[in-house]
């Protein structure tokens, strides 16, 4: 399951999961808000330190702001 396809469709993904574990389908909705739409830069004190930390390993990717 990937985040991304979950927020996009999430019916579909939830019917998937349903199929994956042997249940019967049940239209289900989600019961979860984002929180905050604050940027990462904004929500984390020390974002650019992180930032700078992070470069040229594989979790530059989270520091896309």
């Amino acid at each position: 399951m990937v985040y991304e396809d979950l927020s996009q469709d999430y019916e579909s993904e939830m019917k998937r999961v349903q199929e994956f574990l042997e249940l019967d389908h049940e239209a289900l909705k989600p019961n979860t808000l984002k929180q905050s739409s604050l940027s990462l830069s904004e929500s984390i004190s020390n974002y650019f330190e992180l930032k700078e930390k992070f470069e040229n390993i594989h979790w530059e990717s989270f520091f896309e702001d």
